[in-house]
């Protein structure tokens, strides 16, 4: 959540990467989900520093899940990895699920997030759920159908949610 690995590049080279990509892979532990206080993405100054600048921006998110239902309120317990991880997108898309509940929960501070950037005018290329097809991120593991329907539910509650800086 910083640019210092472009800066290293351009002392390196002289010249400035044209994007960069943020990660909210510790989503969970910041604020307001979490109470870590060595990360906050809502303090959007390097990615506001880097669009002024010219730069694009990507965002990804390596989405950390608890591994089980009883992990839920366990920070040392989440994951995107398959590896010891119940979470899958088939019970994820499930109304009723304690999956699908915390999905909801996350989407909602994800699409804070997103929505300040939309209001400081910066356009955001969203990489949600990358890299599905190698099975070994939770939102893989139920196959080609189950992850095509977790990605259009991620891409209407951002929709519904009236965030709309994102090219998908």
């Amino acid at each position: 959540w910083d640019n210092r690995l472009a800066d290293q590049l351009y002392n390196t080279t002289g010249r400035y990467p044209a994007i960069h990509t943020y990660d909210y892979i510790f989503l969970r532990w910041s604020r307001p989900m979490g109470n870590a206080n060595w990360i906050d993405y809502t303090d959007t100054t390097p990615v506001e520093q880097w669009a002024a600048a010219g730069g694009l921006v990507s965002v990804g998110w390596h989405w950390n899940v608890p591994k089980t239902e009883a992990d839920r309120n366990n920070l040392d317990n989440y994951a995107f990895y398959v590896d010891g991880n119940t979470f899958g997108a088939r019970n994820a898309l499930r109304a009723g699920r304690w999956e699908n509940a915390q999905i909801n929960e996350d989407l909602a501070v994800m699409a804070s997030h997103l929505r300040g950037l939309q209001d400081k005018g910066i356009t955001v290329l969203f990489r949600p759920l990358h890299e599905a097809s190698g099975k070994w991120f939770w939102w893989g593991t139920d196959g080609a159908a189950q992850y095509k329907k977790l990605w259009q539910y991620v891409y209407n509650y951002m929709k519904e949610a009236g965030v709309n800086n994102l090219i998908w």
